[in-house]
């Protein structure tokens, strides 16, 4: 028999891993994110890795990364920072964007995490949205109730209060649906998208129901 000669290509099967996707929508290899690199403009594949390790072997906190201070002596932990828009919090405060949804309550009141799918305790148990920053501790740590400081509620039309995190959130928190008037559209859970005055006017335009969900 005779060798063909045949070279390997080295084309590496890469399965069908997920995308790690950046905060700007970049998405990139998953492998690289906690690897020390800043691969996302703004550098969110390094936030929530426990700490950043420079070249130099010194390690810093997640906030150091694009905060607009040289901590590393080859400034790497500045190296992508791009201009990612921050997030907004209910206050004012703009953070990084890689703070939304981390399990971290970043913004006074919390509302970094409302609309995440729920909020995960160090202890690994899970609760609603609402049961952050409610007054009542639910994670063993307290951590649902750590950074909550006196943010203004958003005050329905009925006089109820609600977190102001879940105005314009797409879901009728008020009686009636006030909290979501003047957001540019209600948007249902299947997508479509409607006007203001379709929230509670006795006609079901999404088809579960939801802006005729909690109508008076």
């Amino acid at each position: 028999t005779t060798d063909t000669g045949t070279t390997d290509t080295g084309t590496t099967d890469t399965g069908t891993t997920e995308p790690y996707t950046c905060a700007d929508g970049t998405e990139i290899d998953p492998a690289f994110a906690c690897d020390d690199d800043l691969d996302c403009v703004g550098g969110d594949d390094e936030i929530g890795c426990g700490g950043f390790t420079c070249a130099d072997g010194n390690v810093f906190t997640d906030t150091d990364i694009c905060d607009g201070v040289v901590d590393c002596t080859d400034g790497e932990d500045e190296a992508n920072c791009g201009t990612v828009e921050p997030y907004i919090c209910v206050d004012g405060t703009e953070i990084d964007p890689a703070f939304e949804c981390d399990g971290d309550l970043d913004c006074v009141g919390g509302d970094d995490e409302i609309g995440c799918g729920g909020f995960t305790c160090a202890d690994g148990n899970v609760f609603t949205d609402t049961d952050i920053c409610d007054g009542v501790v639910d994670c063993t740590d307290g951590e649902d109730e750590s950074n909550c400081g006196t943010v203004e509620p958003y005050i329905c039309v009925d006089g109820t209060e609600i977190d102001p995190a879940f105005e314009c959130d797409g879901d009728l928190d008020c009686v009636g649906g006030d909290d979501e008037i003047g957001c540019g559209g209600f948007t249902c859970a299947d997508g479509n998208v409607f006007t203001d005055t379709d929230i509670c006017d006795g006609v079901v335009d999404c088809t579960d129901g939801e802006d005729e969900s909690n109508c008076p």
